[in-house]
């Protein structure tokens, strides 16, 4: 009786789990050759918009100055202002900001006890110090976008410049950009494996939802029309420990439509350690979990249609529909998949070639969906190398159990009513004097082992980073050499 219940909810998550996979990345890669069919916009991007970029920080002196210096020389960064919103830090971040000259550059503080209260309320502020400055100087709210980015943030160049594009649709109130790992290279394969995951697979579904107009946002790389926050309400950022989601979610249950911007991404750090990951991944697991309350309330909005209804819904349930069940039961139609294929191989009897057929018929569907990301990671960048990008893939799978074990931790938070969060750690980047924000630097794993003073002129950069290592770092470990 269990065995045979065991087998139908397998046989049932497998479906479901594979169609929804499918069905997204299908999507994903119809609407970007949609895109790349079409050379011009739909709508005239919105004429001359005002740019706010928010940028909250809680102890980011290590990454804040080298991403405020990319906005300013983004293409167009004169044009913005960038809101730095020092969220109680004890570091020198607000020294670092306050170093800057450019009138363009606002420095946002909050102190104790008001400050370290999440990352919703200093966004909240934020606003508040942006929406004075709009009033003072007399910007319509329809024509001003609000930014957001991490601290690690950094915009692919030009993305300033098209900001305005998607939003010459009256009816966008948000737009996302895909993310790339920016510390992808390396013999750590944590940034590696997170960039497959956000650029091939994050990537491609987010392009598919762009036929409902269902974008996610995320914490990085988000726009917002100023008058769509405003019909959120004075604090359109959430208490939530995924208070970009839930966003998506009050913009579009206000009618709102969310999207992308072809050709456009930001890249921020990837997580080094599997410690740092896991209770990165417990938060978002925990704050996307929590988000699935508001399903009635997309449901009983008349300004949702029922297709982007429908999609939101099964995106918010995945993690309890797909990821909590999956990580029990998925191990139980393993076992039943290799059980059939050992009694197959036996019936062949003596024939290899038959054996050899049903071994492989056992990996294409076993693991046509490492096979399919695989090709969309060398696909959308061919730098990775199409082995190489397959042998990724494939970590896929033990990578997942690190999911796993984040979903039943946050699930086991809400249970017992924890909300508390840890921020992400940045990584120290330090560019060789010189070089273009491009070029190759040095990442110290450990914060603070490398300051802005220790930049060298550059003459033979392998040399002078095998250099650096000798000197300071005792394990060859401690330091990434990054291209």
């Amino acid at each position: 009786m269990i065995s045979a219940v065991l087998r139908t909810l397998a046989l049932v998550l497998v479906t479901t789990g594979l169609t929804y996979l499918f069905t997204s990345i299908g999507l994903g890669l119809r609407m970007g050759r949609r895109l790349a069919r079409r050379p011009q916009p739909e709508h005239e991007p919105l004429a001359d918009p005002a740019i706010f970029v928010l940028v909250p920080c809680l102890n980011e002196q290590a990454v804040i100055g080298s991403t405020v210096r990319a906005l300013l020389d983004q293409t167009g960064g004169d044009a913005i202002t960038i809101v730095v919103i020092d969220d109680g830090s004890d570091d020198d971040t607000a020294a670092i900001v306050s170093s800057f000259v450019e009138d363009n550059v606002v420095l946002c503080r909050r102190t104790l006890p008001s400050a370290r209260l999440g990352k919703g309320v200093a966004l909240n502020d934020g606003l508040s110090l942006v929406r004075a400055l709009v009033a003072e100087r007399g910007l319509a709210a329809d024509a001003v976008i609000i930014g957001v980015m991490d601290a690690d943030g950094r915009l692919s160049e030009g993305t300033v410049s098209r900001v305005g594009e998607p939003f010459g649709d009256p009816t966008v109130g948000g737009v996302q950009l895909p993310v790339r790992i920016r510390n992808r290279h390396g013999r750590n394969l944590l940034p590696q494996m997170q960039d497959l995951e956000f650029w091939a697979l994050s990537a491609t579904t987010q392009t598919g939802r762009m036929g409902t107009q269902t974008v996610s946002l995320g914490g990085n790389g988000q726009f917002s029309r100023l008058s769509a926050l405003d019909t959120v309400g004075t604090e359109p950022w959430s208490h939530s420990l995924t208070e970009d989601l839930d966003l998506a979610v009050s913009l579009a249950t206000m009618g709102w439509k969310l999207t992308c911007i072809p050709g456009c991404h930001v890249d921020q750090q990837g997580v080094t350690t599997f410690a740092a990951l896991f209770k990165q991944r417990t938060r978002w697991f925990q704050g996307h979990m929590s988000t699935g309350r508001r399903i009635p309330e997309i449901w009983r909005s008349d300004r949702v249609e029922n297709a982007s209804a429908l999609e939101l819904t099964t995106y918010l349930l995945v993690p309890w529909v797909f990821v909590l069940p999956w990580s029990i039961v998925g191990h139980y139609a393993l076992y039943q998949s290799i059980r059939m294929m050992v009694g197959q191989a036996g019936a062949a009897g003596g024939s290899t070639w038959a054996q050899v057929a049903l071994i492989v018929f056992w990996y294409a569907t076993g693991f046509l969906p490492n096979i399919v990301l695989g090709w969309i990671y060398f696909r959308r960048d061919r730098s990775v190398g199409r082995v190489r990008a397959l042998f990724l893939a494939h970590l896929m799978i033990p990578y997942n159990y690190l999911g796993y074990a984040a979903a039943w931790r946050a699930f086991g938070r809400i249970v017992r009513g924890r909300t508390g969060w840890a921020k992400t750690e940045r990584i120290v980047e330090v560019p060789l004097a010189g070089s273009p924000q491009t070029g190759l630097s040095l990442v110290a794993s450990t914060p603070g082992a490398l300051t802005p003073s220790m930049a060298i002129d550059r003459t033979d950069e392998r040399q002078l980073a095998e250099a650096l290592i000798c000197l300071h770092f005792p394990k060859v470990d401690d330091l990434q050499i990054t291209a």
